[in-house]
């Protein structure tokens, strides 16, 4: 399923709210009928010390684009308010429940409830629904309607034993007006309902449409915390054999239920930090296998599941709203938006549905409407230093897939195969295309592009002598994903040849070899040391040994020393004009107390004789880069210190900063990037990352803003890393390093049985060189791909 935003978030507290000290708002939950929207909060403007709370309730007229003046429809009933619920007719009416742990003797715990029959417009006063004696106790009442009908459903949670407790539900037939029944437990087995491990007892949900109600539960009558449920088929008054929901053996919490037009029930479920969804098309007597929906949901303020929450709409398509940590750091937060139009047997993700920074939690939503015009209301608490606010969104829920590409076509090439297609279409455009590659006419396929390719043509490389076959999908603008194209195949080949020439420059066992192309037979040592670099000409070779930096000519000779310090690392960068370098250096920094001490590796440029023009202070970088026309130096980063403590990342990031104005753009994704280089044009950088799971050699154009586009693949192996890429001196070529992975710690790769390859700057023509040793540098190159080649014009006089 596909889905989008619509216009901006809007804010559900309106300036009333606002205008005051000590206002709170928290734990919103929303309901929906047409393109009317109802949403409920927990709200203390109404107390000067910002600690007594009311129900508040607002209404959208146009769909959620605005909100009305904030009501209180608690109306100071009792002290002691919490967890509000809202459900919804089609008729006009609206249903508020809420707890209280302060409720009037001989309460311990009570129910309240409110109604509308006229759209939110005005409520009546609030009346007692039920309460318990017991101390020490909460409830966290939901409440459900069916759409027509006027039968309304409570269900709340009572307790069986000091720890353990029963689940029942009360009905009325009249929208509300009368309640003759007593609560009814429904569970099975007396005392099912685990206390422990759910601090506020059982959570619950509860669904229902056209005489069927459905409860779902945590249960712990398995020995341990299980999702139980029940149906009725009669309007509550007569329930079925509690049935299983959760697998044996997942400690799984906090249920939601829907249930969709065709009468399918969908249940949502947390086991540790994911969501699972499971569909039931008999009224919970099977399931289908758990769907993982999500799995980095942020613990929060209790109750958990109000992290996320669960709607469909009457396209059937299932929405699933959750909560994530956008920084551990400064504690924003994401709201995110998981959709399936397949029955739940997959789901696409939106994520970042809010348009500022902050502690965005408790997420709830809404789903209504049908064909195009489907939508998904989310509301949430905003947690910001002046006070917590409730904003929500929009969302249009696409259930139309895009259409196949059509008249795919593959073109054989060197290790390489060229992929072209007719693009497909969607009223919601074309976000991209997945290729699917597979080895034998039918499948199975696998997805061979990691990231998204927007246009219609695609180079798939590291392929060897082999038939391979292919197919394309699309997908949309809202994330759906289309049908697959037609089949094509292509004969690749692995060509024997080395079209190649210059010298290669490469470090093995302590020196700095030299061998040139294309016969490299030619193998010899220059010098003791490490990190070999070619002078812009090709006439010297510049490297690292014993803390210095030093340059001797191809042909052999005296060492010139360009610079030397007791800090200096291997690390180190030469642009066109070699007065210039970039290096890395290490730097201590000592605490306060005996001992405290931070060790940083900072990136520096600058003058071989002059001082430092730029400093990546405190930073533990690991390799760096300087573009040709010194305009760029980009290195790799795990970490920084910020005095004598050390702060490392999860993944090393690549840093690009524009030395003209000082600005720095790092990366900020999940994956590893190393070994930085500029191509002699500037315009390019090749490097390491393991965007595929594996460290692969990749290029990508360097806008001005320091960001990376046109992401280009150039190795791919199934078991061994590429590593350590130098680009040609002409730019046609990158030579690189692949071996088996060695170390334990992905951030700083080692190889074991390192070898040199060179490949094309499309991915095209790879070759092995035959040679053990790393960290290459090549003078030199050889042909280039055609749409790379410039073509004169013949002048005839």
């Amino acid at each position: 399923a596909g889905s989008k935003i619509i216009g901006d978030n809007v804010q559900v507290t309106d300036d009333a709210f606002n205008q005051t000290e000590f206002g709170e708002a928290g734990r919103p939950d929303v309901a929906v009928n047409g393109n009317r929207l109802y949403a409920v909060w927990e709200d203390t403007r109404d107390d000067y010390l910002g600690s007594a709370v009311e129900i508040y309730f607002a209404r959208s007229t146009d769909g959620g684009a605005t909100w009305s003046t904030n009501v209180n429809i608690s109306q100071d009933v009792v002290d002691g308010i919490e967890y509000p619920a809202i459900a919804a007719d089609t008729t006009g009416w609206v249903y508020v429940v809420w707890g209280s742990y302060l409720p009037p003797d001989p309460a311990e715990y009570a129910v309240y409830m409110t109604r509308s029959d006229d759209h939110g417009q005005t409520f009546e006063d609030p009346w007692l629904l039920g309460y318990h004696e017991s101390k020490w106790y909460t409830f966290v009442p939901q409440v459900a309607a069916e759409p027509t009908g006027g039968y309304v459903y409570v269900v709340i949670n009572a307790p069986y034993t000091s720890d353990t407790y029963d689940v029942y539900v009360r009905r009325s037939s009249d929208h509300g007006e009368n309640w003759p029944e007593r609560w009814r437990a429904i569970n099975d087995v007396d005392g099912a309902g685990v206390g422990e491990g759910s601090f506020y007892g059982p959570q619950m949900s509860i669904v229902a449409s056209d005489a069927i109600v459905c409860v779902a539960w945590e249960d712990g009558r398995d020995d341990g915390m299980r999702i139980y449920g029940d149906c009725s088929t009669d309007h509550g008054a007569n329930w079925g054999t509690d049935f299983a929901i959760s697998p044996s053996g997942a400690e799984a919490a906090h249920p939601h239920l829907a249930l969709a037009p065709d009468g399918a029930l969908y249940t949502a479920y947390q086991v540790d930090e994911a969501i699972y969804v499971r569909r039931s098309t008999d009224k919970g007597a099977s399931w289908s296998d758990p769907v993982q929906v999500a799995a980095d949901i942020t613990e929060g303020p209790p109750p958990l599941h109000r992290n996320w929450d669960m709607a469909v709409d009457d396209n059937g398509t299932v929405a699933v709203v959750w909560m994530s940590e956008k920084s551990y750091i400064t504690g924003d937060q994401y709201i995110n938006l998981s959709t399936s139009i397949d029955d739940g047997e997959s789901f696409t993700t939106l994520s970042g549905l809010q348009d500022f920074d902050g502690g965005h939690e408790q997420p709830a939503i809404a789903a209504d409407g049908s064909g195009d015009y489907a939508r998904a209301y989310l509301v949430w608490d905003v947690d910001s230093a002046d006070n917590d606010q409730i904003w929500s969104a929009r969302a249009e829920l696409d259930a139309t897939p895009p259409t196949a590409p059509a008249n795919l076509r593959a073109t054989p090439g060197d290790t390489a195969v060229y992929l072209t297609w007719d693009a497909s279409t969607d009223r919601n455009g074309i976000s991209g295309y997945y290729v699917l590659r597979a080895t034998q006419s039918g499948g199975p396929y696998t997805v061979t592009n990691p990231f998204i390719v927007t246009g219609t043509s695609y180079q798939d490389v590291g392929l060897s002598d082999d038939t391979y076959y292919y197919k394309v999908f699309a997908i949309d603008g809202t994330g759906n994903v289309g049908p697959t194209s037609n089949e094509v195949s292509a004969d690749v080949t692995v060509g024997s040849d080395l079209p190649l020439n210059g010298t290669l420059a490469y470090y093995s066992g302590g020196d700095i070899r030299l061998d040139d192309l294309p016969g490299l037979s030619n193998g010899r040592t220059l010098a003791q040391g490490e990190s070999p670099h070619f002078s812009p000409d090709g006439s010297r070779v510049y490297y690292y040994s014993g803390g210095a930096i030093l340059s001797r000519p191809v042909g052999g000779g005296n060492a010139q020393t360009h610079y030397s310090d007791a800090d200096l690392t291997p690390w180190f960068d030469i642009p066109n004009d070699t007065n210039y370098f970039a290096r890395i250096e290490q730097q201590s920094y000592a605490g306060i107390n005996p001992g405290e001490m931070c060790y940083a590796w900072e990136p520096r440029y600058g003058p071989f004789d002059g001082d430092d023009l730029y400093v990546a202070s405190q930073t533990m970088a690991q390799s760096v880069a300087l573009s040709p026309d010194r305009q760029w130096m980009a290195y790799t980063t795990v970490g920084w210190c910020t005095g004598p403590s050390q702060g490392q990342y999860s993944v090393s990031r690549l840093c690009l900063v524009n030395l003209n104005t000082q600005g720095k753009t790092c990366t900020e994704d999940a994956h590893n990037y190393q070994n930085p280089d500029f191509a002699p044009s500037g315009e390019r950088l090749a490097f390491a990352a393991d965007f595929s799971g594996r460290y692969e050699i990749w290029t990508a154009q360097v806008q001005s803003d320091g960001s990376l586009t046109d992401m280009t693949q150039l190795t791919r192996s199934d078991d061994r890393w590429s590593l350590q890429p130098a680009w040609s001196s002409d730019g046609n070529w990158v030579v690189f390093v692949q071996g088996t992975p060695a170390g334990s710690d992905v951030r700083l790769p080692a190889l074991q049985d390192p070898h040199l390859y060179a490949v094309r700057r499309d991915g095209a023509s790879l070759r092995s060189l035959n040679i053990a040793g790393e960290e290459p540098a090549w003078d030199g190159g050889g042909p280039a791909a055609l749409n790379y080649r410039a073509y004169l014009p013949v002048i005839v006089k």
